[in-house]
C-alpha cells in the first residue's frame, strides 16, 4: 500500500512538472523575430547616421581626399562595429538604392583612399563586396603610371576603368616618354538581392 501511495505521489508530481514546463514554454517570447527586429533597428539607425550618396557615383584614383571631403571615421561608429567589415578605415557612404538593397562604400588607407562596396540584407548582413580600383593610382613608377575610374550609375551598373600609361625616361630629362597605353575594363551589375555579377 506504502508503494502505491508513494508511485501515485511521484507520478502526480511529475505531470504538473510536465503542465508548468508546457506553460512556461507558450508564455516566452518568440526569440528569433524578437533578435530581427533588434538587429533590423540596429542597422536602421547605422544608414541614418552615415551620408546618404546620390546617384550616379564617379571615383578618380580612389575617394576623394583633402579639404571639404564628408568620411566619417570608423572608430567613431564604436557602437556599430559588428555591421563594419574588417580592415576598413572610413565610411564614404550608403548608395540612394532600390528599397530592399542597401549598399554603402567604405574606404581603406593606402597610397590612395581605397573604396570598396557592400551589399547588406535589411538586417545587416553582408551579402557581397567589391573593391573600386583595377589598378591603384599610388603604385605609379618609372615604368608605368596608372589611372583607376569607377563610375556607379543610376542603373546600379557599376564600371571599373584603369588606363596604365607604360613610360620610360631618357637619360638627364625629367619628362617621361610614353612608349604605349593599356585600357582595362570591368562591368558590374547588382541584383536585386544584392549579388555583385561580373557581366
Amino acid at each position: 500500500m506504502n508503494r502505491i501511495s508513494t508511485l501515485f505521489l511521484f507520478l502526480t508530481l511529475l505531470s504538473s512538472c510536465n503542465l508548468r514546463n508546457q506553460n512556461q514554454e507558450s508564455t516566452k517570447p518568440k526569440r528569433t523575430n524578437e533578435n530581427l527586429t533588434n538587429e533590423s533597428v540596429i542597422f536602421k539607425e547605422f544608414i541614418g547616421k552615415i551620408p546618404s550618396r546620390k546617384l550616379p557615383i564617379r571615383f578618380s584614383c580612389g575617394l576623394p581626399d583633402g579639404p571639404g571631403t564628408d568620411h566619417l571615421w570608423v572608430s567613431d561608429f564604436a557602437k556599430f562595429n559588428i555591421l563594419i567589415p574588417k580592415g576598413i578605415d572610413l565610411i564614404y557612404g550608403a548608395v540612394e538604392a532600390k528599397k530592399n538593397l542597401n549598399l554603402i562604400i567604405f574606404g581603406q588607407i593606402g597610397d590612395d583612399l581605397y573604396p570598396k562596396i557592400f551589399s547588406y540584407d535589411n538586417k545587416g548582413k553582408i551579402i557581397d563586396s567589391l573593391f573600386l580600383i583595377l589598378n591603384p593610382c599610388g603604385l605609379a613608377d618609372e615604368h608605368q603610371i596608372p589611372h583607376s575610374y569607377a563610375i556607379i550609375d543610376k542603373d546600379l551598373k557599376i564600371i571599373l576603368i584603369d588606363t596604365t600609361k607604360l613610360i620610360h625616361y631618357l637619360e638627364n630629362n625629367k619628362d617621361y616618354i610614353i612608349d604605349s597605353q593599356r585600357v582595362t575594363k570591368k562591368v558590374y551589375d547588382i541584383s536585386p538581392y544584392g549579388k555583385i555579377i561580373s557581366q
